[in-house]
């Protein structure tokens, strides 16, 4: 009686084997970028600021502080108009590194404010004084839409060439903004900012989700949703830049995606020294179209 009860279970044992087997050689669909996006809200195991400190600092010259909306927020921004505007004005919304804004942020969209384009510099949910909990690269692209949903309203602006390029984390955010809809935008750039999963476990100090909640990460990177992108994204790279691997699997996902809207470019510098020449080739982009 009991071999026959053992060879039952090896029986029932082995089907269920056949069965895996088979469910593992069927594809997973998964559901769109902007569905999982929509049905996905973030667990944040602790709600505040951003964990960098920020200094109230003077409105530089043709520089004054707006604000705009962003799920019912109520959030910062630095505005640069050029003393020599016209009826209608090519713009650029500069999405800042690091996790606050300063000065010096401003100063770094130098070859922009010299070709006469208005400048915007929003400030995230939890940055610098503003309502709002920090999520690291997620409510902060709704943000960074809003921002320039509200600039593309403004009279003297031309919405036909409207354009946003971010630095570092700023970068990612400006990479992310390609697989919304609803970005009045021609196209993106950044700068040392195209990041994959990978770079949650480096900021884990101050990662304010369950970085080991897979879906947490997948919906805060471009890397893995590529081919969902909905308009171009231009990500430029300092030669000397730290993020090899993240360019690696960008390029891996690039060769099996038809018509591909991210381009990648190398430029001089590292993390930092890059970003001057990925701004100005950038400009020269948009210059040539």
């Amino acid at each position: 009686m009991r071999s026959w009860i053992i060879i039952t279970l090896i029986i029932i044992l082995g089907s269920i084997g056949c069965d895996n087997s088979h469910s593992k050689r069927t594809p997973v669909r998964t559901k769109p970028y902007l569905t999982r996006l929509q049905e996905f809200e973030t667990n944040l195991k602790y709600r505040g600021p951003s964990p960098q400190e920020w200094i109230d600092e003077k409105l530089p010259q043709n520089t004054k502080l707006v604000h705009y909306y962003s799920d019912r927020l109520r959030l910062k921004a630095w505005l640069y108009i050029p003393p020599n505007k016209k009826e209608k004005n090519p713009a650029l919304i500069y999405l800042h590194g690091g996790f606050a804004f300063g000065l010096s942020d401003l100063m770094d969209c130098e070859p922009f404010i010299n070709a006469g384009y208005v400048v915007m510099c929003p400030m995230f949910r939890g940055e610098n004084g503003n309502p709002g909990n920090f999520e690291l690269m997620l409510g902060e692209v709704e943000d960074a839409k809003a921002a320039i949903q509200w600039l593309a309203n403004q009279p003297y602006i031309d919405r036909n060439r409207i354009f946003s390029f971010g630095h570092s984390a700023g970068g990612g955010i400006s990479a992310l903004l390609s697989l919304r809809t609803n970005v009045p935008v021609q196209h993106t750039g950044s700068c040392g900012g195209l990041y994959n999963q990978d770079v949650f476990y480096g900021w884990y100090d101050f990662v304010p989700f369950d970085l080991f909640n897979s879906n947490e990460r997948k919906l805060r990177v471009l890397t893995g949703n590529i081919s969902e992108m909905q308009f171009p994204h231009y990500a430029y790279i300092g030669n000397m830049d730290a993020i090899k691997d993240e360019i690696k699997s960008a390029k891996r996902e690039l060769f099996t995606v038809e018509e591909p809207k991210l381009k990648i470019f190398m430029v001089e510098g590292d993390h930092y020294t890059s970003l001057r020449h990925a701004l100005e080739r950038y400009l020269l982009l948009i210059d040539s179209e």
